[in-house]
C-alpha cells in the first residue's frame, strides 16, 4: 500500500470507528428504554419477563441496521 493510500485510509477508517461506536451506544440505549417499556407493562399485568434475554433481543434488533451501515463504509474504504 502505497503512502497516500495510507493517508487517505486512516482517517476514514477513524471516522468509520466513530461513527460505530456512536451507533452501538444508540443502539444501547434504544435497546435498554424498549426493556424499560416491556418490563413496566409486564409488572402492571403481574406477569414476569426474561429482562436479560429481552434487552439481547431488542439490541440485536438495534444494531442490526448498523452493523450493515458499517459494513458498506469497510467496503467502500478498502476499494480506494
Amino acid at each position: 500500500m502505497s503512502l497516500i493510500k495510507a493517508c487517505v485510509k486512516y482517517p476514514l477508517r477513524f471516522i468509520s470507528d466513530a461513527i460505530q461506536r456512536r451507533d452501538e451506544k444508540q443502539a444501547q440505549k434504544k435497546a435498554y428504554a424498549k426493556t424499560g417499556i416491556t418490563l413496566r407493562a409486564a409488572k402492571r399485568k403481574g406477569k414476569r419477563v426474561n429482562g436479560s434475554a429481552l434487552y439481547k433481543q431488542n439490541y440485536a434488533k438495534s444494531i442490526k441496521p448498523a452493523l450493515a451501515r458499517k459494513e458498506r463504509r469497510d467496503k467502500f474504504i478498502n476499494e480506494i
